[in-house]
């Protein structure tokens, strides 16, 4: 009798944890993705729609407990402007995911042969590719990304050992002017005249006029930039709009000029 009495306990304990655990399962699944996005362009935001939907459907009814962010990664790779900033619980259904864009600066032209431009983040990263360069987040004031370009164009990416310090060079260009990068530099030029890498030069044309050049980008592009961007600030109002600086290396070190007249040979603007 007594172990009659032990089984049916036994059981009755089995069938209540079970059911407990069917019920937790059930109620602990996923029933929404909430996308809190920081956005700066109306693209951005039709794409944190169509993100939302794309999760919604990939996490619905999995356990909640065991949801990870691997899959809302794999998601984003459809969505380059938009970049993964957390991703969190809201037991017992949701889960809250929050994404910023990625902001357009730069541009380089696709080819010689074909038309249309890669468009690209501070870090050189490609977000996509248009066949214009107006930034996207300013279609309505025509505001444009800072185009990158090569003495011949096709070959912007690829090259001499100056074009590997384009983009950390570019990068340097981003920390010291910030957000106002694109207020004040309109394109960034890498002219190579010989094959020899100590004749290259990057060239800054900038927004009031003035160009900023800086010789054998291959040694010690960092200080020599840090110098050209204090020398543009220390200009007139009048000095900007004409002429160019020039940094350059001699036997005293590193030299920094200006002058009113630009004598060297810059590739026609745009």
């Amino acid at each position: 009798m007594l172990k009659k009495k032990v089984i049916t306990i036994l059981l009755t304990v089995i069938v209540f944890l079970s059911a407990a655990v069917l019920g937790i399962s059930t109620v602990y699944r996923v029933k929404d993705v909430n996308v809190r996005a920081q956005t700066i362009s109306q693209d951005a935001e039709m794409e944190t729609t169509a993100l939302r939907k794309k999760l919604k459907t990939a996490y619905y009814k999995q356990s909640i407990f065991f949801t990870d962010d691997q899959i809302t990664k794999e998601i984003l790779k459809e969505f380059p402007y938009l970049r993964l900033i957390s991703f969190e619980r809201a037991y017992p259904d949701l889960l809250v995911v929050r994404v910023a864009e990625d902001a357009e600066v730069f541009a380089t032209a696709i080819s010689e042969t074909e038309e249309g431009y890669y468009i690209l983040n501070a870090e050189g990263t490609v977000l996509g590719q248009r066949e214009n360069y107006i930034n996207r987040a300013e279609t309505d004031v025509g505001g444009k990304n800072i185009l990158l370009s090569g003495k011949d164009k096709g070959e912007v990416l690829s090259g001499q050992a100056c074009m590997e310090k384009l983009f950390p060079f570019c990068q340097k260009l981003s920390s010291l002017l910030g957000d106002k990068i694109r207020a004040n530099v309109l394109s960034v030029e890498t002219i190579a005249p010989t094959t020899q890498d100590k004749d290259a030069y990057f060239c800054l044309q900038m927004h009031e006029g003035v160009r900023i050049y800086l010789f054998e980008p291959t040694s010690n592009i960092d200080e020599k930039l840090q110098k050209a961007i204090e020398k543009y600030f220390s200009l007139s109002d009048g000095e900007k709009m004409t002429g160019r600086i020039a940094v350059m290396e001699n036997a005293s070190g590193l030299t920094v000029d200006y002058s009113g007249v630009d004598s060297f040979q810059p590739s026609e603007d745009e």
